[in-house]
């Protein structure tokens, strides 16, 4: 075995890899100095040219020359040393000779030659038992790199570089060259041919009178096989490899198809597919793909919007919508109308207004309907109410319907404008269960067209299914196998509903949905700023609401309260406030009693152990203020 790579890809052959060689490409030379055995190579556009250099060694019979010499594809020259004698004839010392052929000569191998003199040419057939001592006669012809590559014998003679580019090689040295080649060969298993370098360090035996019958398998993905011709199906083909990953369809036919396993293409199409969403409260979402061989009809069902935005996006893909308000709307602007349940409104254009917040103008994008009322006089010739509402106005909207037509699913890839919302009128006559009639409002979104393999399962001939070759990651090749008998009999059953998974939906829409722009911010109000707002005034009550022994109450004039400056309204060259001296816990109490404010009362034990003191003790003010005063004066 071994590994090389190639156009910066590795490639691995193993050991038992079966190789079928097509053709070979001389892409280089590869050039070796005999006396110094350093390799270098040339470009196949190399422009210099070569010389040939004589073998020194002598040939001792004319077989051992010839059989040394190979193939003649150019003259060759030789003389000998010594006499040479055969069939009566004398060949002298240092005659030259031309090779031109082996061949037979009564019953004899021998070698034609032609012996130049000045009486002209002379053929002669020397066998090839004849002894000398042979030396090639080399000429003064000088080879290009093309033509020593294209002869196998001057690839086997030393050659001396005579013209060329400075610092490849040394004048004097001893040259080798031989080609390179890339192998071009066909292996299991591979797309493309495989190139491979003639010096790649491998061995090969030839298996081809044992690999007659062999063929070679030749792997195709999806959209290859949809590249074929159209004769080549119907086929069966045989997976030789499938994704892991592939979680797009929830059908029954996918997890039949494995690795191993066969199935049927019958041909490549272009279909047009719906992609379809159900519309259901509490039950999850389910997906599907109708397809246009659907056999079934719709019938319209009103649309619901939660926002004006919404509607805009509707109105702006179809005309003349109208809705009715399911949803009570209070305008929390004064230029903007407020909408009740019930009322009717009919869309006409998107526009800008400017509206009045906190006494700011803002621009503020609209949407202008006109209200329309039930009630018809025939002597009021007013124009309907024509109302703005703000984008971002959020609310109930359920679409008006005028018609109850039903239509195909041909009819509405030509007429509907999507996205709407439908329901099944009459179901496909062609499937057992169709699974859209069990839903009440279907929404058909979008509509494209996918390149498709119509296929079918060996053990269900009849029964066909749509592959989309953009959404299946799938590697198969073309076997033999002939096709099953009732594929050819029996009429051909369409699958026309597929259902797909969620991440399918959300991969579709990422490349079908269009740039809309998203919905807009309702526009900023102006904050009230309260870091400016100065606190409210303290008033104090008046005179008359203060109690009449309040009003009573007098200050000792021993010790009179000192007012506090605060230190926020103080200089800060001003020295600090005076600290008076703590009072002492033994000076005497000389203030008299207030009899208005009762103490609190003592406990039955304390009242019992003082029976001097009466029920009705009370404490001084008088001590209440000069503590008063003490915490002040300590602040």
């Amino acid at each position: 075995g071994s590994v090389y790579e190639v156009s910066g890809n590795e490639v691995c052959l193993s050991t038992g890899d079966l190789v079928k060689i097509i053709s070979a490409e001389i892409i280089k030379a590869s050039c070796e100095d005999v006396n110094t055995n350093d390799t270098f190579e040339l470009p196949l556009d190399f422009k210099g040219s070569f010389k040939l250099i004589p073998n020194l060694y002598p040939y001792s019979t004319v077989e051992e020359m010839v059989s040394m010499i190979g193939e003649l594809e150019m003259p060759f020259y030789f003389t000998s040393k010594v006499d040479i004698h055969f069939q009566g004839l004398v060949i002298r010392s240092g005659e030259v000779m031309e090779l031109l052929s082996a061949q037979m000569d009564e019953g004899k191998k021998c070698a034609h030659c032609i012996l130049r003199d000045e009486q002209g040419e002379v053929p002669l057939y020397i066998p090839f038992s004849c002894h000398g001592e042979f030396y090639q006669v080399v000429s003064t012809e000088a080879y290009t790199l093309q033509e020593i590559l294209k002869s196998p014998r001057l690839c086997s003679c030393r050659m001396n570089m005579v013209t060329g580019e400075k610092g490849i090689c040394s004048s004097q040295a001893s040259l080798l060259i031989s080609p390179v080649y890339e192998i071009h060969a066909i292996m299991q298993f591979r797309k493309n041919s495989v190139k491979i370098p003639s010096n790649l360090e491998v061995d090969l035996i030839d298996v081809t009178e044992q690999c007659q019958d062999v063929t070679f398998i030749t792997p195709l993905n999806l959209k290859e096989v949809f590249s074929q011709p159209d004769d080549s199906f119907p086929a069966v083909c045989e997976i030789l490899e499938t994704s892991e990953h592939q979680n797009y369809f929830k059908s029954a036919w996918l997890p039949k198809l494995k690795k191993g396993h066969s199935f049927i293409i019958h041909e490549k199409l272009h279909c047009q597919m719906i992609l379809t969403t159900t519309v259901s409260g509490k039950k999850p979402k389910r997906y599907f793909l109708i397809w246009d061989s659907y056999g079934g009809c719709f019938r319209m069902r009103p649309r619901e919007f939660t926002t004006v935005h919404d509607l805009s996006v509707a109105a702006s893909r179809s005309q003349k919508l109208q809705v009715n308000v399911s949803k009570y709307c209070e305008s929390i602007e004064e230029d903007l109308p407020s909408l009740s349940i019930g009322d009717q409104l009919e869309v006409l254009y998107q526009t800008e207004m400017q509206l009045n917040y906190d006494g700011a103008l803002q621009l503020v994008d609209v949407l202008v309907c006109n209200r329309i009322t039930d009630v018809v006089d025939d002597d009021d010739d007013e124009l309907p109410e024509q109302i703005s509402l703000p984008m971002y106005l959020e609310g109930g909207f359920v679409e008006k319907l005028s018609n109850n037509k039903k239509y195909t699913i041909l009819d509405i890839s030509k007429k509907v404008i999507l996205p709407v919302d439908v329901k099944v009128a009459v179901r496909d006559p062609s499937v057992e269960d169709d699974i859209l009639g069990n839903f009440l409002t279907l929404r058909l979104e979008e509509i494209a067209t996918e390149p498709v393999l119509i296929a079918s399962l060996m053990e269900m001939p009849d029964y066909c299914f749509k592959i989309p070759i953009n959404w299946i990651d799938m590697s198969v090749f073309f076997s033999k196998e002939p096709l099953p008998q009732q594929a050819q009999e029996l009429p051909l059953r369409h699958e026309s509903v597929s259902e797909v998974m969620d991440n399918f939906y959300f991969d579709f829409r990422k490349i079908t949905i269009s740039d809309l722009p998203p919905p807009p911010r309702p526009p900023k109000r102006q904050k009230s700023s309260k870091k400016n707002s100065s606190p409210p005034a303290l008033s104090c009550p008046p005179m008359d609401d203060i109690p009449p022994r309040v009003c009573r109450l007098s200050i000792s004039e021993e010790k009179p309260m000192q007012r506090c400056t605060s230190p926020l309204g103080r200089s800060p060259l001003e020295s600090p406030p005076e600290i008076l001296p703590r009072k002492s816990l033994a000076q005497p109490d000389k203030s008299k009693l207030n009899e208005y404010v009762k103490s609190p009362k003592k406990t039955k034990n304390n009242r019992q152990g003082n029976s001097d003191d009466d029920d009705h003790d009370y404490e001084s003010i008088d001590d209440t203020i000069r503590s008063m005063q003490e915490s002040v004066s300590f602040y």
